[in-house]
């Protein structure tokens, strides 16, 4: 073999080497799987794999955080100062270093209390329902403020944010519910529902952040004579109605409706 050739055949064979390192290199792991070793009622990993938490079908006010870094098993009881929640049903994780855990209180009201890990630190707690996130960010949280269950007073329902503050409210007699958030954060979605004259309305409130807050700028209404069902964004514009015979699809700055 000649100088030249080999010089040739030794380059094409180091590029090689090469490539594929780098091509080993720019492949992203799969997250590892953490095994959970008992029966569980809800399972929620965190969005690396590197977290699982859980409810254990013994006792629903207790969550169990599994680390896949650190090997341990980290035991959070559900237990509210008032001492109104009475079991745990939804678990969300909000980052991969915080924890978001629902609890059930009354058939209108649930308890959301917020740990931050490694130190399982609750940085955050509310009564509400419909708790949703507009970013990956604890504080980005927006729910509703229900009447009381228990109540024969007629009073306004509100959405809040995180800091407690109203940037919605209702006339008495006028029930939120399903409240859901579009992907960017910019718009939130909602059942407004008026059980005496039977009349229910989707409401999309458009807002923008300034300063770190959302105020209200405009408040779309579209009538709705369906069931009412869970809301889902499919995109900016588009809200869909899911009940249990169909989905519905509304394009929230037409108001046109269409189905799956």
């Amino acid at each position: 073999m000649n100088r030249k050739l080999y010089l040739y055949t030794a380059l094409l064979a180091a590029f090689a080497v090469i490539s594929f390192g780098v091509m080993q290199h720019a492949v992203k792991a799969e997250p590892e799987f953490i095994e959970i070793d008992e029966p569980y009622i809800v399972q929620a990993s965190s969005e690396n794999g590197k977290r699982t938490a859980y409810i254990s079908d013994i006792n629903s006010n207790i969550v169990y955080v599994k680390d896949s870094d650190s090997k341990s098993k980290k035991e959070l009881l559900v237990d509210d100062e008032l001492k109104l929640a009475t079991a745990v049903y939804d678990l969300h994780w909000i980052n991969n270093d915080t924890l978001g855990i629902i609890a059930h209180v009354n058939p209108s009201l649930e308890y959301l209390v917020i740990y931050s890990l490694p130190d399982y630190k609750i940085i955050d707690e509310h009564y509400g329902t419909f708790f949703d996130w507009a970013a990956d960010d604890y504080t980005s949280l927006y729910y509703i403020e229900p009447t009381p269950h228990f109540s024969d007073q007629v009073a306004p329902e509100a959405i809040l944010d995180y800091q407690e503050q109203v940037i919605y409210e209702t006339e008495g007699g006028i029930n939120l519910s399903h409240l859901t958030i579009s992907p960017n954060g910019s718009k939130i979605a909602f059942f407004g529902i008026d059980e005496e004259n039977e009349d229910k309305t989707i409401h999309i409130i458009s807002s923008k952040k300034e300063d770190g807050i959302m105020p209200l700028t405009m408040d779309t209404c579209i009538a709705w004579d369906g069931e009412v069902g869970e809301l889902h964004w499919n995109g900016e514009n588009i809200i869909t109605v899911s009940t249990l015979n169909k989905d519905t699809n509304i394009n929230v700055d037409t108001g046109e409706l269409y189905m799956n």
